[in-house]
């Protein structure tokens, strides 16, 4: 962060900055890193040989960058089909599956588009399956990036389209919330704004930072609108719907009128503006802090004593103004009511003249009409002043601020950064200051798991998904589909429908009539996996139990999940523990490799024994 937000940095803490990185911004104090995940075992020192590069066992942890979502935090659980103590996901209506997504096959994967990901696109592809370390490993990367490369952001924003701005500037505030790292993100973005552009272009409607800050607006400042905005608004529609404000000759029956409409609307305006100046207390301490970002990148670029004039455009034309001119956007209105014409216009005229207060500008001959409260916006122009810089003068702990706030998630808004992050993976490389960032970065991606393995279950018949929902709502899952079981032993076996969940430690199999357990087992229960065509296999574990099973769509991909979750979670367990896999022909486990299912470690492992043969031990 540039030497300029200094002032902003004592007055709301500071941390470390970064090494090799001078841009990174630098606001709030993080805390240190969480250990890895119990789950996650690293590999014995001795391997593999040192002639190979080292497997992936998870990226080294930077002491500034927190993985966790405070447990301070207490949310408002929603109903989805993945819980989580930190943050709630709000699944978006179901709708048909999207290119890319099968209909009908087992192992269904987001194919990632040549095109830029568009967010209302992606907003199709329901049911994706995202477990609560994914949700960590999302935020923790996004602080990252904000920390480290906050470049890598505008990358994304160019690469999808400003119609889409709107929904991901609310996934990017959405997913921020959950690492404290909300601030750093917007102030990377104004800075950026007063960097780039001449005064009069600063802080656009479609520009980034503009539509970052609507989005924090909206989650935050509903609270403050309603308790200083809805009783003056609803006087204005509901109690005095017939009273006509026009001051315009050209829109009124009776231009005698005009003087005591201007009346009226003065007495509106003393009425809001003292509401609004005396309630400096309630303004939320986010949107305090932004309006101090602000100001101090108006000192750094334009000048003090622009500072009044740039906080004004952000607070009421980002933030009161569209409150009083569109209530029923904001519930500031009875659910329903909505203003009539006349009161409509009387919002208008409201908000015009404020937003000429707030930037100390009075009335063109264009609005010649307007003219006579170009003395209202002189005397009170001191008053206004005053507000802004009680507005900025304060202090508070960023990271104490969203104590009280309930972080929905959206589903969507994981899936259209993790979208972003793998289709843009190559493309962001040169972007970083230090290659041990780049290296940092692809770690931390592999952590997180590729958006090509995604899985969604949105195939699956409607009350099948609900059996998945309540059996796997604890589970990561990496594989879900159809299978058909058979009791080999009976002499005219009858083949069975179930729905098989392979999650990160678990393999379950429920019956698709009834949506009860029908098996399951932990993956360290697993003894081995018999396959002697595409279509079938057998899996051997616990005390001489065993399931087999046949599916047209072959069977490649669930042998693959297990084998992935296996490696993920038990990857450093002894020989003894793992289990054979019988592979026919083994041309089967070749292709694996070459179609790439099998992950980064597999392939160094097959590639260090050179086993290629079925019955490796994996």
């Amino acid at each position: 962060m540039a030497q300029e937000n200094n002032n902003f940095l004592q007055a709301f803490g500071t941390r470390s900055r970064p090494a090799g990185n001078p841009t990174s911004p630098n606001i709030g104090t993080f805390r240190g890193s969480n250990p890895l995940p119990s789950s996650q075992i690293e590999l014995p020192n001795n391997f593999p040989p040192p002639n190979l590069p080292p497997p992936f066992v998870a990226p080294r942890r930077v002491p500034p960058i927190d993985p966790n979502v405070p447990a301070r935090l207490k949310r408002k659980m929603t109903v989805v089909y993945r819980s989580s103590s930190r943050m709630s996901m709000v699944l978006p209506p179901p709708s048909v599956a999207p290119p890319g997504l099968s209909s009908s096959g087992n192992h269904v994967v987001g194919g990632v588009s040549e095109e830029p990901i568009m967010p209302q696109a992606l907003a199709q592809q329901t049911n994706l399956m995202y477990s609560d370390r994914e949700i960590d490993e999302m935020s923790s990367l996004l602080q990252f990036i904000v920390n480290r490369c906050p470049r890598i952001l505008s990358l994304y924003y160019s690469r999808v389209k400003k119609a889409d701005y709107d929904e991901f500037s609310r996934s990017l505030i959405n997913i921020s919330l959950g690492q404290d790292c909300t601030f750093d993100l917007l102030n990377f973005f104004i800075e950026d704004e007063f960097r780039s552009n001449v005064k009069e272009q600063i802080m656009r409607e479609n520009c980034a930072a503009s539509k970052l800050i609507k989005a924090y607006i909206r989650l935050v400042g509903s609270d403050f609108l309603q308790n200083i905005l809805a009783e003056f608004v609803q006087r204005v529609v509901i109690s005095d719907r017939k009273v006509g404000c026009e001051v315009d000759i050209n829109k009124i029956d009776d231009p005698q009128d005009i003087p005591k409409n201007i009346q009226i609307l003065q007495e509106y305006l003393d009425d809001i503006l003292n509401t609004i100046t005396s309630g400096v207390e309630l303004i939320p301490p986010g949107i305090r802090i932004i309006s101090k970002i602000v100001a101090d990148n108006t000192t750094a670029h334009i000048g003090d004593d622009q500072i009044h004039t740039m906080i004004g455009s952000f607070l009421f034309l980002r933030f009161i103004n569209p409150a009083i001119f569109s209530p029923e956007l904001f519930d500031l209105l009875p659910k329903g009511k909505l203003p009539s014409p006349v009161c409509r216009r009387k919002l208008i005229l409201i908000t015009k003249i404020l937003q000429n207060l707030s930037n100390g500008k009075t009335f063109s001959k264009k609005e010649s009409y307007m003219m006579p409260f170009d003395e209202f916006v002189l005397t009170r122009r001191n008053l206004i002043c005053s507000y802004f810089d009680a507005v900025i003068n304060f202090e508070t702990s960023v990271n104490t601020i969203h104590d009280d706030l309930d972080i929905m998630i959206n589903i969507h808004d994981l899936h259209v950064f993790h979208a972003l992050l793998f289709q843009y993976k190559d493309e962001v490389q040169s972007l970083f200051n230090n290659p041990q960032d780049a290296e940092e970065f692809n770690l931390r991606l592999e952590k997180l798991g590729s958006y090509d393995n995604k899985i969604s279950f949105s195939f699956l018949e409607e009350n099948h998904q609900k059996y998945v929902k309540q059996v796997a709502k604890d589970q990561e899952v990496s594989f879900v589909g159809y299978v058909d079981m058979v009791k080999k032993e009976k002499k005219k076996p009858k083949p069975v429908k179930l729905i098989v969940i392979v999650g990160m430690n678990r393999v379950i199999f429920i019956r698709g009539s009834t949506g009860k357990t029908y098996t399951q087992f932990h993956l360290l229960e697993l003894v081995q996996i018999i396959s002697s065509s595409p279509s079938e296999f057998e899996l051997f574990y616990g005390d001489n139990q065993n399931i087999f099973c046949y599916t047209e769509n072959g069977c490649d991909s669930i042998i693959n999940s297990i084998r992935r979750s296996f490696e993920y979670s038990f990857s450093g367990m002894s020989e003894r523990v793992k289990y054979n896999l019988h592979v026919t022909p083994s041309s089967r486990l070749d292709e694996l490799v070459k179609s790439g299912m099998l992950s980064y470690r597999t392939k160094l492992i097959l590639r260090w024994t050179n086993l290629w043969w079925f019955g490796y031990y994996l």
